[in-house]
């Protein structure tokens, strides 16, 4: 579906970079192209508040004068994002690509996405780091639960690494609908793909291993939940957040009867990996 898109020209080193696509992606921005020291962002021109993000940016110390704003003309912007969607090899054993790219036949699991401009294609550091920790865990015969699923990359790995129910939880439309795409063209049968938030979670339901790829906020805020719906020996593994926040975390699982068994860090983003 065409829109109608403001770009967001901003100068940004790569780490800033990283930082910004995070911020950006929970300010209606649906797509991004990372340059050279420069960040292209794209936001559907209804739902762009300029002087708020003006505000945000400053945050991270760029100047007014140095957030350029142009109006695109109206033309599927998703298709443009695609041309540069590069295929990403995780430890060696997770291959994340699209129909586009060449196979890797000697690549353990592959898993092809629809890129639609959404967060969670696998170039993030966080989507890489719970991947890497993902490949440590043993998910056969476990239920798990992907909270914040985006294109549905982890579910989508669960169910390959024999995992015997998903369920899937992103409450952005967006996402639902590429996530049930996703999940569809790499032969899924055992994910349930649902639009919504924590509301939709029954504690009477338990799961063996729940990740949590959000954003710092809505995991503190719902890490006490995860701790009632996770099973004995469960894991829980959190990211979408910088290293300096780990701390956060630490202090409330230790109310939690929740241990820390891993923290990996990538580019200041971190992955914190808990289990009762």
């Amino acid at each position: 579906m065409n829109k109608n898109y403001i770009e967001l020209q901003v100068q940004a080193n790569e780490e800033l970079q990283e930082i910004l696509v995070a911020v950006l992606s929970e300010n209606n921005f649906e797509g991004f192209v990372q340059n050279d020291n420069e960040l292209l962002a794209y936001c559907p021109e209804e739902l762009l508040n300029e002087n708020e993000i003006i505000e945000t940016l400053a945050a991270f110390d760029i100047k007014k004068e140095d957030c350029i704003f142009n109006a695109q003309e109206n033309k599927n912007w998703n298709e443009e994002w695609e041309k540069n969607f590069e295929p990403v090899l995780i430890a060696d054993k997770i291959y994340v690509r699209a129909l586009f790219h060449p196979k890797k036949n000697e690549v353990k699991h592959t898993i092809t996405i629809q890129p639609k401009m959404s967060f969670g294609t696998g170039h993030h550091s966080t989507t890489k780091l719970v991947l890497t920790e993902m490949l440590s865990l043993d998910l056969q015969n476990k239920t798990v639960l992907d909270m914040g699923s985006g294109t549905a990359v982890l579910a989508i790995y669960a169910e390959m690494a024999g995992a015997s129910t998903i369920l899937a939880i992103d409450n952005d439309e967006w996402a639902f609908e590429n996530a049930k795409e996703n999940c569809l063209g790499n032969n899924c049968k055992k994910i349930e793909v649902k639009l919504g938030d924590e509301k939709l979670l029954d504690e009477n339901i338990k799961f063996d291993v729940i990740v949590s790829n959000i954003t710092k906020n809505f995991n503190l805020a719902n890490l006490p939940l995860y701790a009632k719906l996770i099973n004995p020996y469960g894991q829980i593994l959190l990211s979408g957040f910088y290293e300096n926040d780990a701390n956060d975390f630490l202090k409330l699982t230790a109310t939690l009867s929740l241990k820390l068994i891993n923290q990996t860090v990538d580019k200041n983003w971190t992955m914190l990996h808990f289990s009762n």
